[in-house]
């Protein structure tokens, strides 16, 4: 109920109650932190405001059915920043500052940026998968006009399937 910035993280990992994962599981764990400044509406019963956050959807073009690539080529990537609607009030939109895409190779443990061009309504990147039957990390970094931001990210998105098929 108090005007201030806050920072709302959510983190989803994935698990098997019978015991250990899959070796070959994909998004194990999926986060997101949310950045933004709330402000309490007067005169709505229940002070809500719709908070001006965004979601990356990433959109990696070629996969087969395992949700796998194979290793070695160039992987075109795009992402769609999605912004709320905002019930029962509007969302707050500020102008979106050029955002930071980032892949990573190790589970996370290290990244690297991925330039990227606008398409119009989708951001398009490229990611040369690994030959080795690793899996790709991907990560999105937005922020506003305001001081709002959003970074999310998702611990092996996808896998590149090595030279003999495996993964």
């Amino acid at each position: 109920k108090k005007t201030g910035w806050y920072t709302m993280t959510a983190v989803a990992n994935r698990w098997n109650p019978g015991g250990a994962l899959p070796a070959r599981l994909l998004s194990t764990q999926v986060s997101l932190a949310w950045r933004f400044k709330f402000t309490p509406v007067t005169g709505h019963p229940i002070n809500a405001q719709a908070e001006p956050v965004t979601v990356t959807k990433f959109v990696p073009q070629g996969l087969n059915d395992l949700n796998a690539v194979r290793g070695g080529n160039p992987i075109p990537i795009r992402a769609y920043i999605l912004r709320g609607g905002g019930e029962p009030v509007a969302t707050p939109r500020y102008r979106l500052r050029t955002p930071e895409f980032q892949a990573s190779f190790d589970d996370g443990a290290t990244w690297q940026t991925l330039p990227a061009t606008w398409q119009g309504s989708y951001w398009l990147m490229s990611v040369t998968g690994p030959v080795d039957g690793a899996y790709v990390s991907l990560r999105s970094i937005q922020a506003d006009a305001h001081g709002d931001s959003t970074t999310e990210t998702v611990i092996r998105a996808f896998a590149a399937v090595n030279v003999d098929g495996g993964v």
